[in-house]
């Protein structure tokens, strides 16, 4: 299905969209090199969503050749992009593009847990508002 999501004939909008899919697809497989080079795509695409979920999978990838400051850059890039809602925003309103957040969200808190659940210190910030 990635493969078929994938194709030059797409529109801008969701050509970016297609290339985190299938990078996303290729890290569930463990090709890691295949990963990184659709995900690094997406990363230079014009949807800041689409950047936001290639640099959480990125991170993942890194995180699973166990290369820990990559990943952590990677995660960092990507939390910019679609930072997580705090205790003191209004989580009812993430704007227009609340889908495409989620979408990337969703990513980018799998690899926190990924990185964060290993013997370095954890990458997640505590919210003190």
């Amino acid at each position: 299905m990635a493969d078929f999501a994938v194709r030059p004939e797409q529109d801008g909008m969701s050509l970016p969209f297609s290339e985190v899919c299938k990078a996303l697809a290729c890290y569930r497989l463990k090709h890691f090199a295949e990963a990184t080079s659709w995900a690094d795509r997406a990363t230079h695409g014009n949807l800041i969503q689409a950047q936001a979920k290639a640099f959480a999978i990125l991170a993942m990838v890194y995180a699973g050749q166990e290369h820990w400051d990559k990943a952590k850059e990677m995660l960092d890039k990507g939390n910019a992009l679609a930072p997580p809602l705090t205790k003191s925003e209004n989580a009812d309103q993430p704007g227009e593009s609340w889908l495409g957040w989620a979408f990337a969200r969703v990513s980018l808190d799998e690899a926190s847990a990924l990185i964060g659940s290993q013997s370095n210190p954890p990458i997640l910030k505590n919210d003190t508002k």
